[in-house]
Formats: C-alpha cells, structure tokens, sequence
C-alpha cells in the first residue's frame, strides 16, 4: 500500500471516530426526546390524582365518570416511562385497561379493585422517581 493511500485511510478514520465522539457527547447532554424526571413525577402525581376520582366514581357506581376519568388516567399513564419503571408502568396500563372493560361491564366492584391495585402500583413508581 502507498503512504498517501495510507495516509487518507488514516485521515478518515479519525474523521469518522471524531465524529462518534462528537455525537455521542451531544446525545449525552440532553436528549429532547426523552422525559425528564420532573415529567414524570409530574404525570404520576396527574394519575394519581385522576385514578382516585375514579375509584370515588366507581365505589359509588357513577358508570359515565368512572369511564371518562379513567380514560383521562390512562392518557396521563403513557407518559410515565423510564427504565426502571417500566414494568409497574405496564401493571398500570394493563390494571386502567382491565378497569375500563369492568367499568363498561357493569362491574363496579371489579373496577374498583383494579383501580386500588393501580394506586398501589403508582405509589411505588412515586417513590421510585422522586
């Protein structure tokens, strides 16, 4: 091989590895399309909020509320996402879902006992976020 082939081999490969680097600080700093922790704690406490009007709705037996603050609630529990959280997320994502299906159902009782399941999950991703 000739040193200038040599040479622009050399050239690029530093390119290349300077350009790695480059983008690999630059995705460290802050990547936008990530939640941050402020987010997400601020989405649990939404839930929170939300699912206990529902459970107040259902234990009650107003159908209509339970449903629409319900629907709220599982909105609020997408945004709840990170690494560590993920499988208390998917127990409250499947727990709203189970409770919405009781709740058109007709099965008060049943929408209840999901929704206190999902408050019991939310706590733990309330104190695994702050």
């Amino acid at each position: 091989m000739r040193p200038q082939e040599l040479s622009k081999k050399i050239v690029i490969a530093l390119v290349a590895g300077l350009l790695a680097v480059g983008g690999a600080t630059a995705l460290a700093e802050e990547d936008p399309g990530r939640p941050t922790a402020a987010s997400v704690r601020k989405h649990t406490e939404e839930t929170i909020k939300v699912v206990k009007e529902a459970l107040t709705h259902a234990k009650a037996g107003h159908k209509d509320e339970t449903a629409a603050t319900l629907k709220t609630a599982r909105q609020h529990s997408k945004e709840i996402v990170g690494d560590s959280i993920g499988k208390l997320t998917q127990k409250v994502q499947g727990d709203l879902k189970a409770a919405i299906k009781a709740n058109i159902d007709g099965d008060s009782a049943k929408a209840a006992e999901l929704i206190e399941e999902t408050l019991v999950a939310l706590t733990e991703i309330e104190k695994a976020v702050k």
